[in-house]
């Protein structure tokens, strides 16, 4: 796969003319979805591209490959990105709903990526609006009231006045729009009782890459669930809502005694580090295993590799 980024960066750019002469000149790099990268199709989508998805389907391409980081199919990437044209595109051309996990799930994740339009069209075309994850029940209704969408709460039957208690039982300053900082990690120490592990801590106040901060993530009572801030943690509220077991409680008392969490996928998986240290790998807690796998890799190396695959704020 020497030509996948190359590749990949033409369609990202737009220039759908080279990808198709880099793809005619090495035939070997048709199904990146093979060797664990997201299929061109899932590229095109992401980008907004439907001619280029009617190329590659003309070509033999599956429309429901599976790759990326998610491991679905690019229905998704089309809901991430807002594009309304190739979500439609899909769908005729029979690519199917994937909702098994809340982070597969078009509708959750076009909700999470500020796009009720796109959700909009994928209830209309008919995807089930009525699955719910994990131990809290999370539903797209709650997504839709999440980010303050009326026309979607009311499209899903919900009541649009409705205002849920929040989340996060704390008293703590409103910090939205403030970079990650010392005083807010010493705060959910002292909440949690437990002192985060040194080198995360050292990357979350040096190194937090740019592209996976947002700026309008909430920081207060406002904070909800799979907001913009839960991909990779970086408000107090998320740290404290995710690493405790009942985030509304008063007395906080941690969801893992051996591991702290700092990022999730958005289907129950968490990424964590080890609170003795013992291990500086990053793992992920594996939900429907019930397990922590180590992915051997530092927390640096495993969040560039989210970046690299899609994962963070656009441009």
């Amino acid at each position: 796969m020497k030509m996948y980024f190359p590749m990949k960066k033409a369609l990202q750019r737009q220039d759908e003319e080279a990808f198709k002469t880099m793809l005619a000149e090495n035939p070997d790099e048709r199904h990146p979805e093979k060797s664990g990268f997201e299929s061109w199709i899932h590229t095109a989508a992401r980008s907004g591209l439907p001619d280029t998805i009617r190329y590659l389907l003309s070509q033999g391409m599956d429309v429901n490959a599976v790759g990326g980081v998610f491991k679905t199919n690019a229905l998704l990437s089309a809901a991430m990105g807002g594009h309304c044209e190739v979500i439609s595109l899909l769908l005729d051309e029979g690519c199917s709903f994937d909702v098994s996990e809340a982070h597969k799930n078009p509708l959750l994740m076009a909700l999470h990526e500020g796009h009720p339009e796109a959700a909009r069209l994928l209830i209309e075309r008919g995807i089930d609006t009525t699955v719910a994850y994990g131990a809290r029940k999370f539903t797209a209704l709650q997504g839709a009231r999440n980010k303050g969408y009326t026309a979607i709460v009311e499209l899903l039957g919900g009541d649009p006045a409705a205002k849920p208690a929040p989340i996060v039982h704390c008293d703590l300053p409103d910090w939205t729009g403030k970079r990650l900082g010392e005083e807010q990690l010493v705060a959910v120490e002292e909440a949690l009782g437990l002192t985060i592990p040194v080198g995360l801590r050292s990357y979350l106040l040096q190194d937090f890459p740019e592209k996976m901060f947002f700026e309008q993530a909430p920081d207060s009572d406002e904070w909800k669930w799979l907001g913009p801030d839960s991909g990779l943690f970086h408000t107090a509220r998320s740290f404290l809502a995710y690493n405790c077991k009942d985030s509304g409680a008063e007395k906080k008392t941690p969801a893992f005694p051996d591991f702290f969490l700092f990022g999730t996928n958005g289907g129950g998986d968490y990424w964590c580090v080890r609170l003795d240290e013992s291990n500086e790998s990053v793992h992920i807690y594996l939900h429907e295993a019930d397990e922590f796998e180590d992915q051997e890799q530092t927390v640096a190396e495993f969040v560039q590799d989210l970046i690299d695959n899609g994962y963070g704020r656009e441009g």
